[in-house]
């Protein structure tokens, strides 16, 4: 029997080389050990202006959509009604 010591230690995702052949063993040591919790990415910071920023852009887009969408119609509504006077269009 050959006990298991820091010397025996390959931590996840080491890369093992310069060897033919290797005898291991798998322990699985749950997720809450230090090397899984560290593996999860970052959550991304942002400070309250920049979501605050966030929202006030997408309402202008919103309005200038909704501007647009507007104008459009009534510039139909005029056409129908105007097309024929306004020859100089």
């Amino acid at each position: 029997r050959i006990p298991f010591t820091i010397d025996q230690l390959l931590l996840r995702g080491s890369i093992l080389r310069n060897t033919e052949w290797v005898i291991g063993v798998v322990l699985y040591t749950g997720h809450q050990t230090k090397v899984m919790l560290n593996s999860t990415n970052a959550k991304a910071k942002r400070s309250q202006v920049e979501r605050e920023m966030n929202t006030q852009i997408l309402f202008v887009f919103a309005i200038q959509i909704t501007m647009c969408f507007i104008a459009s119609v009534l510039h139909r509504i005029w056409w129908e009604e105007n097309h024929t006077n306004a020859t100089y269009l």
